[in-house]
This record gives structure tokens, C-alpha cells and sequence, in this order.
């Protein structure tokens, strides 16, 4: 398994466990996934890759939401019912199945066990630029190969995506409370502005990202893109006590700057919306500034290096990796550093929950808009 930047995608707490077992060992491992969404000319190689399409004989994802939708019409009242060759032909089409087969391989490290489960992703993102679509893997399979017993099962990964429930609410302090949103009024504030739509768009896509560091960046350019509207263009940061905020050279932050912008926009929607800054900060040692400021290093890390290197890969970034590495290991209060980005990762996407909660509500309006 060599060219895999390893430590891009940490180990399941499946692998995790068996890793740790094995982690002196030579291990002989292979996968397979299951890819929805495209549609291919024929079988393809992709070293160690092997990609075919799925017979429509065997079936297609979805068919049994044909009866779940028919019911609810009825309960409804509805007389309509969709019939079986309606439903196939305008489901079947947009939800082609292809199987990815991996080589057996033979990997000597805990990380590229854990860097196997990233290749039918990197696959997708291939083919989506190929064949179009929105490619995503829905099933995964991951086998080990012992003497005695031959493969036997390492992990097995269905569905997947975002955990369904407001991180936001998941996240709130002891003592902090969120005053719940009436989804009728959120609806209608959503339409009196037009950029909301979109800034709701983007939220979603990156709340169903599965790469934690792929999520921070997301979540810092969405902040970037509504701070750009919303914060004043020249204004002095400052913090809750008034004081003033000093950049990395040591002179006073301001919102032409990104840092400053964003800090001012989650500033602002956190008092709007009463809530502490330490709601979006990995640890209560850190300022909401500082926090604004490792977002934005792991940004900078994915926009230029692809993804957030971990110590000792390389990185043409060192002393700042250095200083998120530091943050991640305070956050983790000794779990690790794998531990510490999720809840960067956490952080960052509950202030774009926060700002676009406050914006829904009227807080955030410049008078140049």
C-alpha cells in the first residue's frame, strides 16, 4: 500500500482495537465498497482497485422506499401511487451501484490499515470528475487474513454521514441554554434574505463530510463567506470585555483581516444568541480568538498541502502545524491527537451553526447590505 498518504483518515475504533493487537505484524488485508450514483462503461483498474457496475438485476438502492412513500400518500389522502416500473425507471438510473474490489495487500503499520478505508472514497471523488454525479460510498467491508483461520472479518461500515442531531445542542455547557427556533419562522426568515439559501446549502455539505479536516476547512470558508457580508470592513477586534485583539505580529487585529472577520461574526452571533464562547472552544483555556486561529491554520494546511499532516509527516508548514498539534493536545487532555481534531472539528462546524442560527434570527445585518 505505498504512495497512501497514511494518516490522512485515522483508524475506526474497530481497527483501532485491532491494531493495537497487531501492530508488530505484517498483516494481509483487503476491502470491498459499495459506490452509489455511478454509472461507468464497463469494468475499470485503478491500482489496487478493481471497479465494476452492479447488474440491475441484482436490484437498486431504494426500492422498498417505493411502498414506505405509497403508504404515507394514502395516510395522507392522496390517490396517487407510484407504480413499480415508474419508481425503477426514474430511481434505478440515478442510483447505479458499482463494486470496488481492493488487491490483497500486506501493510506493517497501523496507519495504513486505517489509510485503507480512504481509497473508495479518493475513488469516488475520481469518478465523480469522470462520469458526473455525486458519487458516495454506502457499504464497506475490510477482511485480515490469519493462518489458522484464514479471512476473517476486520470491520464492516453501512450508511454513515452526519449524526442527525443539532451540534449546537450536543455541545452546550452546563448551565447554557438555546432557546428553541420555530421552524415555520426560520422557514420564512430563510426567504426575506437570498443569500441565507445558500449559506444553508453549503452548511449541509459540509455537516455530511466525513474528513475532520476537511470539515474545519469548509466550515472556516463558509464562516470567511458570511463574515465578508455581514462583519464592518475596518474595524478594530475586539474581545467580550472590549479589550483589543492582537495578530501574530503583534499589532492590533482588524475585520480586513480573516481571523478578525470571522472572530467578530461568531463574537457577535454568540451574544445574540446569549450563549459562552466556550461552546465553540476545545478547551476552556482558550480564547475564542485563539480558536479562530487554529481554524484557520488547518484551512490553510488543506487549501495548500491537501490535508492536515499529523506529526512527524512532513509539512511545509511546520511551526504552525507545531502550534495546532499543541492546541489538539490540550483539547485531548491526553486522549491523543486524533481525539483533539474531532473536537476541533466539532468547534469549528458548532460556530457555523451559531452564526447561521444568529443570521436567521435578524442579528447579523450590515447596513451596506
Amino acid at each position: 500500500m505505498r504512495g497512501i498518504p497514511a494518516d490522512t483518515i485515522p483508524c475506526s475504533p474497530v481497527l483501532r482495537h485491532v491494531c493495537r493487537v497487531r501492530d508488530d505484524v505484517t498483516m494481509r488485508v483487503r476491502s470491498a465498497w459499495l459506490i452509489e450514483g455511478i454509472r461507468m462503461d464497463g469494468p475499470v483498474r485503478m491500482a489496487p482497485l478493481s471497479l465494476s457496475q452492479v447488474s440491475l438485476d441484482r436490484g437498486y438502492v431504494g426500492r422498498e422506499a417505493r411502498k414506505i412513500f405509497n403508504s404515507e400518500l394514502a395516510d395522507a389522502g392522496f390517490v396517487t401511487a407510484v407504480e413499480r416500473p415508474i419508481w425503477g425507471a426514474q430511481i434505478a438510473p440515478y442510483r447505479r451501484l458499482v463494486s470496488v474490489i481492493s488487491d490483497e495487500l500486506d501493510v506493517d503499520s497501523v496507519s495504513e490499515v486505517g489509510a485503507l478505508n480512504s481509497l473508495a472514497a479518493k475513488c469516488a471523488n475520481v469518478l465523480a470528475v469522470i462520469w458526473g454525479g455525486a458519487p458516495e460510498v454506502i457499504a464497506g467491508a475490510t477482511e485480515v487474513w490469519e493462518q489458522r483461520q484464514g479471512w476473517r472479518t476486520l470491520s464492516v461500515s453501512v450508511g454513515g454521514g452526519a449524526w442527525q442531531a443539532s451540534i449546537v445542542r450536543k455541545l452546550l455547557p452546563d448551565g447554557a441554554v438555546l432557546e428553541d427556533d420555530d421552524p415555520a419562522e426560520l422557514w420564512a426568515a430563510s426567504g426575506r434574505d437570498p443569500r441565507v439559501p445558500l449559506w444553508l446549502s453549503l452548511f449541509r455539505g459540509l455537516s455530511g463530510d466525513r474528513a475532520w479536516d476537511r470539515r474545519v476547512f469548509r466550515a472556516c470558508s463558509l464562516l470567511e463567506t458570511i463574515a465578508s457580508e455581514v462583519a464592518p470592513r475596518r474595524s478594530a477586534v475586539v474581545d467580550r470585555n472590549g479589550d483589543e485583539l492582537l495578530d501574530r505580529e503583534g499589532r492590533v487585529a482588524t475585520t480586513k483581516q480573516s481571523q478578525g472577520k470571522i472572530h467578530w461574526t461568531v463574537q457577535r452571533s454568540l451574544v445574540a444568541l446569549d450563549l459562552p464562547d466556550v461552546l465553540v472552544a476545545a478547551h476552556p483555556s482558550r480564547t475564542l480568538w485563539e480558536e479562530v486561529g487554529v481554524w484557520y491554520d488547518v484551512r490553510n494546511a488543506v487549501a495548500h498541502e491537501g490535508y492536515w499532516a499529523p506529526p512527524p509527516r512532513p509539512t511545509r508548514r511546520e511551526r504552525r502545524r507545531s502550534e495546532v498539534a499543541d492546541a489538539f493536545a490540550v483539547a485531548a487532555g491526553g486522549d491523543g491527537l486524533d481525539s483533539g481534531s474531532l473536537r476541533y472539528s466539532d468547534k469549528s462546524c458548532a460556530a457555523v451553526e451559531v452564526v447561521l442560527r444568529a443570521a436567521l434570527r435578524g442579528e447579523l445585518i450590515r447596513d451596506s447590505v
